[in-house]
């Protein structure tokens, strides 16, 4: 997605999609070509030529590929501190009355382009196994990890995807996932998928992938900034649930189409559409302004210059690094939710993991006393935000409380 004036940045080492608006100021028949000159600092890194059998417009027309110069440049050149400049007619083939108005930008020097490098996204499925009917286990494999990540490298600021397989997960609860999760099944697989995560010490996101007995109603779920989505194996729609939740994952909250819950008050479009021109790559199509985007629930979506950046920006600014060089010793798993504001603890369980500690402070508090009364540890905390959910005091948490065998024996 792009905006006329060149704002969203691009991804460094992905393929890009250039278009060069080239215009006449009178009718003509007159065809021509574009030369492209790609910098690296003030050195020439690459030239593309690009032509057109077309006549040149008399104006420039986003909707129609066919009155623009377009070309793929290879994600080899997209690299930060990359500038171009482009040249209409540069063999003078074409009569003019004015011949020193045929380059952008029009002082000759190359134009910079905002390119960033982002980090790969670290992605672990995990088939899961619903007790309560065995034999509905989440369809996921080695083979076909694709299948839910097609509309996530289509749409997002992604380049690298390490993907890894999970040993099939058998949730502890006997419900079934319904369509309208009256029951919070779905929400208690999401809350189940997040504690292994930090009982596994990983830092990698968790993707949860469920069957269900419908193929109308609850998708999935995912928490907003966090690392943990549970989604159906239904395809071909498994696929776009998992970039919509993956894309809370990055902190984004939803576009206001098709009845969402918990909308982005921010969003610049009051129906829900992407706003500018987007282009889908795989199949060589625009996507037109009037596109839902991804983050609403509208069919057929695209993602926004607004979502885009703002993905980029999020996974730009927070980084697993650290969480990572955390040492792995002996821990308390404290774990559990705000289920329809009743606060539920869930089993604690020693484990041997990196820590996990709340982030931010909030209005719950975590404590452990031991059996002369003095406090073991006490920790404010606000849980993980949760998606697509009209239950506006839904939060989840689950803390990794560094802890010795010997003092988790004196908790009482």
């Amino acid at each position: 997605v792009q905006t006329y004036s060149g704002t969203v940045p691009l991804v460094a080492g992905r393929d890009a999609y250039i278009r060069v608006f080239a215009r006449a100021n009178q009718a003509t028949s007159a065809t021509t070509s574009v030369r492209v000159k790609l910098f690296m600092g003030t050195t020439l890194v690459n030239t593309l030529t690009l032509t057109n059998s077309s006549p040149v417009p008399m104006a420039p027309d986003q909707a129609d590929l066919a009155t623009s110069w377009n070309g793929i440049v290879p994600g080899q050149f997209i690299q930060p501190g990359l500038s171009y400049v482009a040249d209409v007619d540069p063999a003078n083939t074409v009569v003019e009355g004015k011949e020193t108005d045929n380059t952008f930008p029009a002082s000759g020097t190359p134009a910079a382009l905002d390119v960033r490098a982002v980090p790969p996204l670290k992605i672990t499925f995990v088939p899961v196994i619903q007790r309560y009917a065995k034999t509905l286990a989440g369809n996921v494999s080695t083979s076909n990890t694709e299948n839910f990540l097609g509309d996530a490298r289509r749409m997002l600021p992604l380049r690298d995807v390490d993907v890894q397989l999970h040993a099939p997960y058998t949730t502890s609860d006997s419900l079934e996932l319904t369509s309208s999760d009256a029951n919070s099944e779905w929400l208690h697989v999401l809350s189940e998928i997040d504690a292994l995560r930090v009982a596994e010490s990983s830092v990698r996101h968790y993707f949860g992938v469920v069957k269900v007995s419908y193929t109308s109603g609850i998708a999935g779920y995912g928490y907003i900034g966090g690392q943990a989505v549970v989604a159906w194996d239904y395809m071909p729609s498994g696929r776009t649930v998992a970039a919509h939740e993956l894309t809370h994952n990055f902190g984004r909250l939803h576009a206001p189409c098709g009845g969402v819950a918990d909308r982005d008050p921010n969003f610049p479009n009051s129906d829900g559409s992407i706003g500018v021109f987007g282009y889908d790559l795989s199949t060589s199509t625009l996507r037109l302004p009037s596109s839902p985007d991804l983050m609403g629930y509208c069919s057929n979506p695209w993602i926004s210059d607004y979502n885009y950046v703002g993905v980029m920006n999020f996974r730009g600014s927070s980084s697993t690094e650290t969480s990572a060089a955390r040492a792995v010793a002996p821990s308390l798993l404290v774990w559990g939710r705000v289920d329809r504001g009743e606060l539920v603890l869930e089993p604690a369980f020693s484990v041997v993991t990196r820590s996990l500690l709340p982030s931010e402070l909030g209005p719950y508090r975590i404590e452990g006393t031991a059996r002369d009364g003095r406090r073991l540890f006490s920790y404010a905390f606000a849980g993980e935000q949760l998606a697509d959910t009209k239950d506006p005091t839904a939060r989840h948490f689950a803390f990794a409380i560094p802890m010795d065998e010997a003092t988790q024996g004196e908790l009482a």
